[in-house]
């Protein structure tokens, strides 16, 4: 196949005019897009290296924040720690302090009965019983009788008094008409608080006292008698 080729000046030179024109025109747009692209490269790898920065200021906060909680549940897990060993030791120490306090409160109890049994006592009872002997035969007493405090009424009742003793080989017991001087067979009271009764009485010969016994009957039907023991030689004293 035959090329054909234009020899003629004109031709070649409109040809390379046009060649130069779209080559200037190709450079130009060339140039535009390795811009654009730069311009689009510099921006990209400021937006990458905004975007990471951010995400490690992100990272840094996250971590502080962690290193917080941790230091935070640390703390709360040692609170708890002590709070059960305390609560433990409380407990203990409360335990202690009950069993202390119950202790107390029974020698509390027990001095109580003694210097003040009436707190403890209902009723009219005998809080103490004396016999003075002489060198005869006739022997005075005293009797003290005493209403409790959980009862501050007038009441009225009476008293019998009985010695138990040996008579010989035997045991014998003599009510107050048998050894009262003036033959009673027992002792009228009338009290609020507190009364003193007194009286002398006289031993049969030969009669060995032991004990004394002092019971005590309150008119009202509600109330108990009571009664109360002493041994002789407790209650007597020599003139």
């Amino acid at each position: 196949m035959y090329l054909h080729k234009c020899p003629h000046p004109y031709h070649r030179a409109k040809k390379r005019q046009v060649i130069e024109k779209y080559a200037a025109i190709i450079l130009a747009v060339s140039l535009v897009l390795l811009f654009l692209i730069g311009r689009f490269s510099v921006r990209g790898v400021e937006k990458y290296e905004e975007v990471n920065k951010a995400l490690g200021e992100q990272i840094a906060q996250l971590e502080k924040t962690n290193n917080f909680l941790q230091k935070k549940q640390d703390f709360v897990d040692s609170e708890n720690v002590i709070s059960q060993q305390a609560e433990q030791s409380a407990r203990r120490e409360l335990a202690k302090l009950h069993d202390e306090l119950s202790a107390a409160t029974e020698q509390i109890a027990f001095y109580q009965r003694i210097v003040a049994p009436e707190k403890f006592t209902k009723g009219v009872y005998a809080q103490s019983f004396n016999i003075s002997e002489d060198s005869g035969l006739g022997q005075k007493f005293q009797l003290v009788i005493v209403q409790g405090a959980s009862t501050r009424r007038d009441v009225k009742g009476r008293v019998d008094i009985q010695i138990e003793g040996a008579q010989g080989n035997q045991m014998k017991a003599l009510k107050f008409s048998e050894v009262s001087s003036k033959k009673r067979t027992s002792l009228p009271f009338s009290l609020r608080y507190y009364q003193v009764l007194s009286g002398e009485i006289t031993l049969p010969a030969g009669f060995m006292p032991k004990q004394v016994i002092v019971k005590i009957t309150a008119s009202s039907s509600k109330s108990k008698p009571s009664v109360k023991r002493w041994l002789w030689s407790e209650v007597t004293t020599s003139l």
